[in-house]
C-alpha cells in the first residue's frame, strides 16, 4: 500500500525545476538570503528599528509572522486533496481491511493475555472476552497499482498547481508583508513558542499565559503547582527507573508512566511486564468491587 506522504520530496522538485515551473532560488531559504537583493530588503527594512520585542537595538532580524510553507508540503496538500476528490467522484477507491477489535465498544486497542483467563482484554472499555471481533476499516491508503495509476495520470497537474502556489509564497516572502524585526533572542523565542513577559519584560513566556511564572504573585495555588511540577523517580514494572511530575505520577499512575515515558518506547500492550502488572492490579481492584 501506498499513500501520499511515501515520495521522494527530491523527485517533486527536480520534475518541476526540469519543467521550468519553479527554481532551485525559490526552493531554498538560505540562496534566498544570500542574494543581494535581498540583503538590501533587509537592511533598508531594520534600519532605525529596534527589536518589536524587548526594545535592543543590537543583532536584529526579519521575522515573518507568516512563512509560506515548503513546495513539498504543498505538493502533498495539493494531491492529497485531488486524491479525496477523485475518490469521492469514486475514480479510485481506498482499500478497506479486516481488523480485531473488542467485541463490546469496537476499539481496537485489546492486548492478548498469556497467563490467565479469558484471553483478551480491552484496554478502554476494560471487558476480557475469549474471541475478537473483526470488522472492516478504511485504511485512507490505495493499492500500489492505483496509486501508480494515480500519479502518473495527475502528477504533472499537481506539480504544476503546487507551483504555481510556490511561486506565490515566494513574492510574498519577498515583499516583507506582515514582517517585524526582532533581536536574535526573541526570535529564537518565538520559534519556541514563547513570548516576552509584559510584566517584567526579561523572561519567556507560552503564548497561552499572561505572564511569566515569577511574575505570578504567591500563593497557594502556585505552591501547590510547583510541588505537582517537581520531579520524582518512579519505577516500573519492568523494573526502569524514570522521573515524572509528580502530578503525572498522582494522575495516571502506572498505566499512564508505561504509556508515556517507556524508556524502551515498547507497546505496553506487548509488554509482558507490563501485562503481567495489569493482571495483578485489576484482580485487586476486582476483590476491593467484591468486599
Amino acid at each position: 500500500m501506498v499513500s501520499l506522504n511515501n515520495l521522494q520530496d527530491r523527485a517533486h522538485v527536480s520534475h518541476a525545476v526540469a519543467h521550468g515551473w519553479i527554481t532551485s532560488e525559490t526552493m531554498s531559504k538560505s540562496k534566498i538570503w544570500s542574494r543581494t537583493e535581498w540583503r538590501n530588503k533587509r537592511s533598508e527594512f531594520v534600519k532605525d528599528k529596534g527589536c518589536q520585542w524587548c526594545g535592543s537595538k543590537n543583532s536584529l532580524v526579519i521575522h515573518h509572522t507568516k512563512t509560506p510553507i515548503r513546495f513539498q508540503q504543498i505538493v502533498h496538500q495539493v494531491g492529497q486533496a485531488l486524491l479525496h476528490q477523485k475518490v469521492k467522484e469514486e475514480e479510485f477507491e481506498f482499500q478497506v481491511e479486516a481488523r480485531k477489535v473488542c467485541p463490546r465498544c469496537n476499539s481496537q486497542s485489546i492486548y492478548k493475555r498469556t497467563t490467565i483467563s479469558p484471553k483478551y482484554r480491552c484496554t478502554r472499555c476494560g471487558y476480557v472476552f475469549e474471541k475478537t471481533k473483526a470488522i472492516r476499516v478504511n485504511t485512507g491508503w490505495l493499492s500500489r497499482e492505483d496509486w501508480n495509476q494515480f500519479w502518473t495520470k495527475y502528477r504533472s497537474a499537481i506539480e504544476e498547481k503546487a507551483a504555481e502556489l510556490s511561486r506565490k509564497g515566494h513574492i510574498y516572502y519577498m515583499s516583507l508583508e506582515d514582517c517585524i524585526v526582532l533581536c536574535k533572542k526573541c526570535h529564537f523565542a518565538i520559534h519556541k513558542g514563547l513570548v516576552l513577559c509584559k510584566d517584567c519584560g526579561k523572561k519567556y513566556h507560552p503564548q497561552q499565559y499572561s505572564t511569566c511564572w515569577d511574575c505570578i504573585p504567591d500563593s497557594e495555588w502556585k505552591k501547590e503547582t510547583e510541588r505537582e511540577h517537581k520531579k520524582i523517580e518512579t519505577m516500573l514494572p519492568c523494573g526502569s527507573k524514570v522521573m515524572v511530575e509528580a502530578g503525572f505520577w498522582e494522575f495516571g499512575g502506572t498505566f499512564e508512566t508505561c504509556l508515556h515515558y517507556c524508556p524502551n518506547n515498547e507497546d505496553i500492550n506487548r509488554c509482558d511486564d507490563f501485562s503481567k502488572w495489569y493482571e495483578e492490579y485489576s484482580s485487586e481492584k476486582d476483590k476491593e468491587k467484591e468486599e
